[in-house]
């Protein structure tokens, strides 16, 4: 109860102080005021930094979003913290309208046309705010005719070089960890050349290492209506929406890739592990395609069988765990998923004896951790030992 009233009277104190700071060192942007930087501060404690995984937003984050927003609107003469403030908003709720609607505004009142289409596309195809479509649709035939490399004619060469050059020291700003200035790089250059893959590329995976989940969703949004067929823009994108609660938009993403790269193994994977979560369905159509792939690896086999025992496939999971065990006799998880499988079709004896191997190749503590599970009660071990209400009894 306290946290939400000490942060407010920190805002507000850091408001009426007039100071100035260096706010770069807090990702804020040059310029920004003593109470942005404040902000950012009482963000982290209040423990909202990361943001919701699932699109849920507790009453705090309620109102800490509230408290932002309205500072947003007091920095109109300082779009960079006022951006800050919005964007601080939407790591906290990623689908909040009114953050993104104020950082549509901020870019294109600063010109920064394809930052502004890329917010506004976010707000119409992921947050469900239908009229940012039409800015979105009125901002695109200018992305088109933008330029995605440098252009044409005497200064060719020379506005080749500078590209270059931009993007080298945007790479050194981010092995610097100095993400802000490596970002104000890249936006200079995406103002210039609105369609560049790299630029994009670049500019998403600053957002992905700031763990700033909706401005990556919002870059790799963008780039992908650009390039629609560039795996590596999908899986971003993919990525990014998983991380922002869009689970079921990004299964989607990995299916549209998956049907023009079938054998993208990355691809193959996030989707198989998203829709895990959803789709359980698809992930077994995944993994033996990974399989196919890779029939050597044991953590597509392992992460296969378990979702078989889930759902059910008993004699295709146990068919799995003994493909494990025949390359591994003594691996621990496939002699645990065969004593399930057992225990779950009704074999009890031959669980008791899968428990009796798992007992020889792990940590005492583990197994009797393991056979205290509500599966394998009652089970008689050999030797005399049954497992009963978590206990093994001699």
């Amino acid at each position: 109860m306290l946290a939400p009233v000490a942060g407010f009277l920190l805002c507000c104190a850091g408001g009426r102080s007039g100071r100035r700071v260096n706010a770069r060192r807090y990702g804020m942007g040059r310029g920004a005021s003593a109470s942005a930087a404040a902000g950012v501060l009482v963000l982290g404690c209040l423990g909202a930094a990361g943001g919701p995984a699932t699109g849920d937003v507790s009453w705090v984050d309620a109102v800490w979003v509230n408290h932002l927003l309205w500072r947003a609107e007091r920095f109109t003469n300082d779009l960079l913290a006022a951006e800050a403030a919005c964007r601080q908003a939407l790591g906290v709720d990623p689908s909040e309208g009114r953050a993104i609607r104020s950082l549509v505004d901020i870019y294109a009142r600063g010109g920064h046309v394809a930052m502004a289409a890329m917010s506004s596309w976010y707000g119409w195809e992921l947050a469900g705010e239908e009229d940012l479509g039409t800015v979105f649709t009125g901002l695109w035939p200018r992305v088109e005719s933008g330029a995605a490399v440098p252009g044409t004619g005497d200064v060719l060469q020379v506005a080749r070089e500078e590209f270059r050059e931009a993007i080298t020291a945007a790479r050194e700003k981010v092995r610097q960890r100095n993400l802000v200035e490596a970002e104000l790089i890249l936006r200079g250059l995406l103002d210039r050349y609105p369609r560049n893959l790299a630029v994009l590329l670049h500019l998403g995976n600053i957002y992905v290492l700031a763990r700033e989940w909706t401005m990556a969703a919002m870059a790799f949004g963008y780039a992908a209506r650009l390039h629609p067929d560039n795996p590596d823009v999908a899986n971003n994108l993919g990525l990014a929406l998983e991380q922002v609660g869009q689970v079921e938009r990004a299964l989607s993403v990995f299916r549209q890739a998956l049907e023009r790269y079938p054998h993208a193994d990355y691809l193959l994977i996030n989707c198989a592990r998203i829709a895990e979560r959803c789709d359980p369905a698809t992930a077994r159509q995944c993994y033996p395609r990974l399989l196919e792939l890779w029939p050597d690896n044991r953590e597509y086999r392992l992460r296969y069988a378990r979702l078989l025992v889930r759902e059910g496939e008993l004699q295709e999971a146990h068919r799995q765990y003994a493909e494990l065990l025949r390359r591994d006799p003594e691996d621990a998880d496939a002699l645990l998923g065969m004593a399930t499988v057992a225990a779950r079709g009704g074999d009890r004896e031959e669980a008791g004896g899968w428990l009796e191997r798992l007992g020889r190749v792990t940590s005492a503590d583990r197994w009797k951790q393991i056979v205290a599970r509500p599966e394998f009660q009652g089970i008689r071990l050999p030797g005399g030992i049954e497992t009963q209400n978590g206990k093994q009894d001699l």
